[in-house]
């Protein structure tokens, strides 16, 4: 979207974007940049609070005015409380088996299905505040998400399961299983809990899944397994796509 830019201002259209990553938009040179502290995926900062968001476009919409160019970078003015944690923010994976061996594809796929079984009220939950409901890239159930995932710690499946998407390879399924897994752990935290409405912070909720569930174990395990491998489809996909890149920074991969 960088490069873009400059071809849609050459035609006289001006632009503004807004970015994550501060370094590329450094050596892009977009005309006009917004640079927002965020996690890759949400630009417009915390979910559910239409307030920042607001005042992110504003921002990023209020660099249409000006004409510093060829090419400026505006930070965002932002005071960090968006990522600060969430006091008494109960931790759901508390009681669950987040110390399985992935070694063990057979203790890995009961923890990973004891996770989604102990999830799945607070997810209910979430998808009737949100009227949203994000899983179902796959084309699985979570059940079959947790069995189709762990499988990969082995040999991986020769077919798809059924009701996969039969359009793409087994490798791009397990990308959306993995992404449908991702999704249904952190939609089910931005319910609060069953019986309050507190929610933890976005850089809290991403840090509990990254770091405390026995199914981001499964995936960051599966990157190890694959991401040097002479399968071609599953050493991108977990060598490219399976963590977020400032998890795997963060965790130290």
């Amino acid at each position: 979207m960088s490069a873009l830019g400059h071809f849609l201002e050459e035609e006289g259209i001006a632009t503004t974007i807004i970015s994550l990553i501060r370094v590329h938009s450094e050596k892009v040179r977009p005309p006009r940049s917004l640079f927002v502290p965020f996690e890759l995926g949400r630009p417009l900062g915390a979910p559910n609070d239409p307030a920042m968001q607001k005042q992110v476009l504003k921002a990023a919409l209020d660099l249409l005015d000006r004409d510093d160019g060829p090419s400026f970078i505006e930070d965002f003015d932002y005071d960090g409380a968006y990522q600060e944690p969430t006091e008494d923010w109960q931790n759901p994976a508390a009681d669950m088996a987040v110390d399985t061996d992935v070694s063990d594809m057979a203790a890995a796929r009961a923890a990973v299905r004891t996770e989604v079984a102990a999830l799945r009220p607070l997810y209910d939950k979430a998808v009737a505040q949100s009227g949203r409901d994000p899983v179902g890239t796959s084309g699985l159930a979570m059940e079959q998400i947790a069995d189709y995932v762990t499988a990969f710690l082995g040999e991986p499946p020769e077919s798809p399961p059924d009701g996969a998407r039969a359009d793409i390879s087994v490798a791009m399924i397990l990308r959306y299983a993995a992404d449908d897994l991702t999704a249904f752990y952190l939609h089910a935290t931005s319910a609060g809990s069953l019986t309050r409405d507190l929610t933890p912070s976005s850089v809290q909720q991403t840090d509990w899944f990254w770091q405390q569930t026995a199914a981001a174990k499964v995936l960051i395990a599966l990157r190890a397994k694959w991401m040097d491998s002479d399968n071609t489809g599953l050493k991108t996909v977990c060598g490219r796509f399976m963590i977020p890149h400032m998890q795997i920074h963060g965790l130290g991969l």
